[in-house]
């Protein structure tokens, strides 16, 4: 009977019998309900733990739907109970930034899944003010009072004021010794 239906199903075959050993298969009936139990939910779940090993954050897609895609796959992989470690790992690395995915490796094995979303939001969230940053028109910047003048030599301390031609440069990002002028 194995002859027509190929190495696959055979060992498809043999894995449904030595997970129930008290199926016997001695018609070609039996051998094609066994291969299409096989081959539908039974096996369902090994593909979706192979989707769940292999995911990594694609370009562009933020924590939170790379969370959500994770715990989706790991719901549908059917892991046994004390399996979240998983989620874990995948967050750790699944991640396309590689600092971030170092600063989490750091942390250790008793790192949660609360604080791996934490870092994953701070290091989205710079990334996104670098992109901001990066994106903004050219900063001109000048001092309105010579860091060389002699009063400052002198232990005379004079505020600095920073003039800029840009409304990206933010007052808190700044030393508190300088001021943005508006321009």
């Amino acid at each position: 009977m194995y002859i027509w239906a190929g190495a696959y199903a055979e060992t498809l075959v043999e894995a449904s019998i030595a997970e129930d050993s008290t199926r016997q298969i001695e018609t070609i009936s039996q051998l094609l309900d066994c291969l299409a139990q096989c081959l539908t939910h039974s096996t369902f779940f090994r593909e979706v733990r192979e989707d769940f090993y292999n995911i990594k954050q694609k370009s562009g897609e933020n924590t939170t739907t790379f969370y959500s895609r994770i715990t989706e796959l790991f719901r549908l992989a059917e892991f046994p109970t004390n399996s979240e470690f998983l989620i874990v790992d995948k967050l750790i690395h699944g991640c396309i930034n590689s600092e971030c995915n170092r600063k989490l490796m750091t942390k250790g094995k008793d790192v949660t899944v609360k604080q791996c979303l934490e870092v994953l939001r701070q290091h989205e969230a710079i990334d996104v003010t670098m992109k901001h940053f990066g994106n903004a028109s050219q900063i001109n910047a000048s001092y309105i009072h010579d860091p060389t003048k002699r009063s400052q030599k002198n232990g005379h301390k004079v505020k600095r004021k920073l003039a800029c031609h840009s409304h990206s440069v933010i007052q808190r990002h700044l030393p508190k010794t300088m001021s943005v002028v508006q321009c």
